[in-house]
């Protein structure tokens, strides 16, 4: 079916995965507190704007990444069709450690609102710097991985000389922003799950629109096509070390009550 059919897959995933988990709810509804039942709907004010101060900016967060790979395909296009097939491999390859982060920090949301709203702010603070540590080294072990062997890696999905060349090149720009991401995506994670949604959108805003967005233009100018996989690079050093200030106050400020 061609590029319909991909489509089709694409829809036919979902409806399996939306099947799936209205079957483990059905299941587990007498031990869980998650309902799909419509008398249990509510626009309860504290319940609204829970919803909201965690998904909003997730939502906004996603817009414009899709927005900055926008900017950025359109970029990469203009340098010719091989070096946007090499975009985009490199792009899918970089993306398997970028989503292992993306799922940890996920994952730790519930601890840590857990651990925040019973008090248990020691156990908070073991479960974050638990996660840098399992995070940094999976990130740096893949980062190092994809720049020693980038043209292997892109050989792989199209071993034709030129994509390979720019792949590489693209790839290896890619990677070394990854460790980056472990602090990037931790620090909003903790934002959402202590409900402090505007902090989170900050983030996400400062991610796109005050930082990788206008790189990927002067990368772009100074360097042109080898620059613009070092956006990322640029974008994620800084939201790192501010991520690792805040929630260094955060720990201090939880400490103090």
């Amino acid at each position: 079916m061609g590029a319909a059919g991909a489509g089709f897959a694409t829809f036919i995933a979902n409806c399996v995965s939306c099947v799936y988990y209205f079957v483990v709810i059905y299941i587990k509804r007498e031990k869980t507190y998650a309902s799909i039942s419509p008398k249990d709907f509510t626009l309860e004010k504290k319940i609204v704007v829970g919803v909201c101060g965690v998904g909003i900016p997730g939502g906004i967060q996603t817009l414009l990444n899709v927005v900055q790979m926008t900017i950025l395909n359109n970029f990469t296009v203009g340098y010719g069709t091989a070096a946007m097939a090499a975009m985009g491999i490199a792009q899918k390859i970089d993306n398997v450690p970028m989503n292992i982060a993306m799922g940890g920090a996920s994952g730790i949301m519930p601890l840590v609102s857990y651990t925040y709203a019973s008090g248990n702010y020691s156990r908070m603070k073991e479960a974050i710097l638990y996660f840098i540590k399992i995070m940094l080294i999976c990130l740096f072990a893949c980062s190092a991985l994809f720049f020693i062997f980038s043209k292997p890696l892109i050989a792989i999905f199209m071993n034709d000389d030129s994509v390979v060349m720019y792949g590489s090149s693209f790839l290896r720009g890619f990677c070394i922003a990854l460790p980056f991401f472990c602090m990037d995506y931790l620090t909003v994670a903790v934002f959402q799950a202590l409900g402090k949604g505007r902090n989170a959108f900050s983030f996400a805003v400062a991610r796109k629109i005050v930082l990788e967005i206008p790189a990927l233009y002067i990368l772009n100018h100074f360097f042109h096509v080898y620059g613009l996989a070092y956006s990322q690079f640029v974008a994620e050093l800084v939201l790192s070390v501010a991520g690792g200030v805040l929630l260094q106050r955060l720990f201090h400020k939880l400490k103090d009550c």
